[in-house]
């Protein structure tokens, strides 16, 4: 690519002394975003970028094949809600047809009933930036509270629509975060949480659970319980159609708790379960099943039976005898039976558990690659799931005593699923801990010589990495590339100790997984260093940084989308509050002394060169602070025109998305294409 000419970066002198350590911190000036230098800068940055990376507008062949695996007919992730009519069921679901920018909110009537569009995104904005993020019916299935985003921004406005004839009511409730709604069995009013990333905003607490009645101003609505005097939580409200109970979750990023409390009484509340690091509640009729973790009683299912609300309420909790080792991701109940989907290995059992009998039955997944999402069920007729894989995007399936498992929707896509390998392997990290990987790649390759290889990372958060579609490792593939998804600890894969064993000051372990998964690839024949790539984003964006600092020469391009890079600072968000549980605080010596060891802009050396390396940013991402990407992008620049190295350093900055998305799929499909051609060049593909 030859040696870029980078933007001027102006680097101060800033030295501090934290617990005994010099920290230099050159690069401070660009954390305040809105000032003008900065802003200057980042313009000069982004179109360094689009110049280095112009070429991907080229690959005219690979973009049409990239349509043809992302432009179908498609469900969401986010599941099916049913609701229990009386002769059948109504089902409600986001739903894209091929040319559609976003996901539109539909029903349909029965199992083969005609699917019905309630909104169209496109109806809010005709530019396709408006995203419904997510959606809940009313227990008689006649009305939806559902909330849009628009640009990627991660809150959202809420509006009711009626199905009977698709028209909207008058109420909206702006500036929701990870909304859970609530509804009252007689359609009156519902109950939602109030989330935010600071303790107070707009004059509402963090935590706190309002009512809201239709017809009237959501500035009038009536706070339940408050969350003043609490750290930021985020709150989720569980609840069904024939108890006025209501559940919810608590979680401050530290531990979950579990409360209940009932509306004719909110001000008495009743903790049923404290500093869990795993909640899965369930409720159904006056009963409230829960799969929960803790380090110190290890995985359990439980039963409470709500009482009526009286002076003196008793809860009694009931241990379910359901024996397992792995770890529990979703339970139903199900006439007399818990239908409950757990990973073994990285892959998805669902198994069907009897509640006097205490046998159990698989009903699916047994052997195959997959992962189960979002369970959802009358509680008596029907149950609906999800199932994702590498080759084969989500599909949902039904299942009921009588028919079992039948198919309710699969998607029907340009590809030919027995053309490709997805098998699993294990590799073993520096301390002798195996660590499962999934490797992908056409069936037709040549596994005897080394190919280019994309290796994806997160590690982090207690979140899994399971099986699921992308078009982009399916492209990468049939451009005759490795691609793997590599299960390091941080995850949730086996429980809440594999999560343990890569977070605080753990994160190491998680560092040297990303490493030897790539030495693992080369050991094995099946790569070269030069050949390697390693991808990775917000959490997992910092473990690629991390390990490029520990051990460059392990790889020959290196993506970071959104990531964290400067672990010392990192703290001065308010959404931090949610992290350093994972993280740890610097301000605490023990803990920055482990922060300060892996932190990537603190580790860069005045004398390595560093591979070719992009960094991708969200102009609206309200998680990963803009700074830790401008801080190290300065930093590993300087260090690339001092060493004259030819190794590209770039930034591509992505408009209105954020976060977690929000683009359409023309914009993803322009999203993968970057990438693409990033590692294309860089790994000779």
């Amino acid at each position: 690519m030859g040696k870029i000419r980078y933007p001027s970066t102006r680097r101060d002198n800033i030295v501090e002394t934290i617990h005994g350590v010099k920290v230099r911190d050159p690069y401070r000036w660009l954390e305040n975003n809105e000032d003008p230098e900065v802003q200057k800068w980042l313009e000069e940055q982004d179109e360094l970028g689009k110049r280095v990376l112009s070429g991907y507008s080229q690959q005219k062949d690979i973009q049409k094949r990239l349509s043809e695996l992302s432009l179908f007919n498609s469900m969401s992730t986010q599941g099916i809600v049913i609701r229990k009519r009386r002769k059948d069921h109504r089902f409600f679901y986001l739903f894209r047809y091929q040319n559609d920018p976003q996901m539109r909110l539909c029903y349909q009537d029965g199992i083969t009933g005609d699917r019905i569009t309630l909104v169209n995104p496109v109806s809010i904005a005709a530019d396709g930036t408006i995203k419904i993020e997510w959606f809940s019916p009313s227990w008689d299935g006649s009305y939806v509270a559902y909330g849009y985003s628009k640009g990627g921004r991660e809150k959202s406005t809420l509006r009711i629509v009626k199905v009977a004839n698709s028209e909207h009511l008058d109420d909206i409730i702006p500036n929701l975060l990870y909304a859970t709604i609530i509804w009252n069995k007689d359609n009156s009013g519902f109950y939602y949480p109030f989330t935010s990333f600071t303790p107070e905003e707009n004059g509402r607490f963090a935590g706190s659970i309002f009512y809201h009645r239709i017809g009237t101003n959501y500035e009038d609505d009536i706070c339940m319980i408050s969350g003043e005097g609490r750290k930021p939580e985020r709150v989720e409200l569980y609840g069904c159609e024939n108890s006025s109970w209501l559940v919810y979750t608590r979680n401050q990023g530290v531990s979950i708790d579990l409360v209940v409390f009932h509306p004719e009484c909110a001000s008495e509340i009743i903790v049923l379960l404290e500093n869990q690091s795993k909640i899965i509640p369930y409720m159904y009729q006056n009963s409230l099943y829960i799969a929960h973790e803790s380090p110190e009683s290890g995985q359990q299912i439980s039963h409470y039976a709500l009482p009526s609300p009286s002076e003196d309420i008793v809860i009694q909790r009931q241990t379910i005898p359901y024996k397992t080792k792995n770890p529990i991701d979703l339970l139903i109940p199900f006439n007399e039976s818990l239908i409950i989907a757990e990973t073994e290995n990285v892959h998805s059992l669902l198994t069907k558990f009897d509640l006097n009998t205490h046998q159990s039955e698989i009903i699916f997944g047994n052997e195959e690659i997959t992962q189960i999402v979002n369970l959802s069920t009358d509680g008596e007729e029907i149950i609906m799931f999800g199932v994702n894989s590498f080759y084969s995007p989500i599909q949902y399936k039904a299942y009921s005593p009588l028919t079992k498992v039948s198919s309710f929707f699969k998607p029907k896509i340009s590809l030919i699923e027995t053309e490709y390998v997805c098998k699993q392997v294990w590799f073993q990290s520096f301390d002798g801990t195996e660590i499962p990987m999934f490797l992908m790649y056409r069936r037709d390759l040549d596994t005897s010589v080394p190919h280019p290889t994309i290796i994806h990372v997160y590690g982090g958060f207690g979140i899994s990495q399971h099986p699921t579609y992308s078009p982009f490792h399916v492209l990468w593939n049939e451009l005759g590339g490795y691609y793997a998804i590599a299960n390091i600890r941080g995850g949730g894969e086996f429980g809440e100790k594999w999560h343990r064993d890569g977070k605080l000051e753990n994160k190491m372990n998680v560092i040297e997984d990303v490493i030897h998964a790539a030495k693992w690839f080369v050991d094995e024949g099946y790569s070269t260093h030069e050949m390697i790539g390693i991808r990775g984003s917000s959490n997992g964006g910092l473990m690629v940084l991390s390990a490029m600092m520990k051990e460059p020469q392990c790889f020959g391009s290196v993506y970071a989308s959104a990531p964290l890079a400067d672990m010392i600072r990192y703290t001065r968000d308010p959404i931090a509050s949610y992290w350093i549980n994972e993280y740890g605080d610097p301000s605490k010596a023990e803990e920055f002394h482990y922060l300060h060891s892996y932190s990537p802009y603190h580790n860069v050396s005045e004398s390595v060169e560093y591979p070719p390396t992009l960094f991708y940013v969200a102009e609206n991402d309200a998680r990963a602070n803009l700074m830790h990407t401008t801080k190290l992008l300065a930093h590993l620049q300087e260090k690339a025109s001092r060493l004259s190295s030819d190794s590209p350093i770039i930034l591509w900055v992505r408009k209105q998305t954020g976060h977690v998305g929000g683009m359409t799929m023309n914009e993803w499909i322009d999203f993968w294409l970057v990438e693409l051609y990033w590692h294309r060049i860089n790994l000779e593909i």
